[in-house]
Parts: C-alpha cells; structure tokens; sequence
C-alpha cells in the first residue's frame, strides 16, 4: 500500500542496495506524504545525505514550513547541501552565528557541524577557528 513508511523502506533498500537515486525519489515520495512529521523529515534527510542526494535536500527543504525549516537537525542538512552543490557563501551564512544555530541532538565526539565548518571556511578562503560550540570532539 502507498504510504510513507512503504516509501521509507523502498529507499533504505535501495540504499542498501547501492542504488542511490533510487533511494532518493522514494524517499522524496515519503517526504511528500508526510511534510510536517519532524522524526520522518529527519530520517528522510539523513538517508538523502548518504545518498549524496544534496540538490534533492536544498529542494525538499524549501517547501517546508518555516517552522520546520527552523529545525536546527533538517537546517544542518541543508547546511550541509548548500556546501556540496557549491554555495559556501549561503553555508556560511547560516553557521556564522554559533549561538543562534544550536544542533539541539548532537552528541559528544560527533564533528559533522565542526567539520562542515571547517570545509566551508576553507572553501571560502577563510582562516577561523571552529566556533566553541561547533566543537563536540570526545577529548582524550
């Protein structure tokens, strides 16, 4: 049956199947069936990314609600999209002020929001340290 938990896991098979644009247009269906779930939105994204599907994410992110485009998660990701389609000026915008963007489920020793910090400052031609609160390294 059409639905968009069938459309999730046609995408994850075909993920696992090693056919990403595949993934994408089945999760981008499960996307449209269900625009304001946060956790499906969430996991979609995720699934998206892996698949380098990052035309797709600045897409579907832009026909979301501007409560949803808030989300700090789904605003990493297309953070992250915006950086690998070539638009670091836009990337940085959105990660220029640490204490307004606040990745909320982050946890210690991931680096994806120090990394993708690192990787637009660099393409920019831009020397700054990664922002304290980017920084969730697990010190040893």
């Amino acid at each position: 049956q059409k639905n968009a938990w069938a459309f999730h896991g046609l995408a994850c098979l075909k993920y696992n199947q090693r056919k990403p644009k595949k993934a994408i247009s089945y999760m981008a269906k499960g996307i449209a069936l269900q625009p304001s779930e946060l956790s499906y939105l969430k996991d979609g994204f995720k699934l998206i990314v892996a698949c380098e599907g990052f035309s797709s994410i600045l897409e579907l992110y832009k026909g979301l609600s501007t409560e949803l485009q808030e989300n700090s998660r789904l605003k990493f990701y297309y953070a992250l999209a915006l950086h690998r389609v070539g638009k670091d000026k836009e990337a940085f915008e959105l990660l220029k002020n640490p204490e307004g963007f606040v990745l909320e489920d982050i946890r210690e020793g991931e680096d994806s929001i120090a990394q993708l910090w690192i990787d637009v400052t660099k393409a920019l031609g831009k020397e700054e340290p990664i922002p304290y609160a980017y920084n969730f390294k697990a010190y040893v």
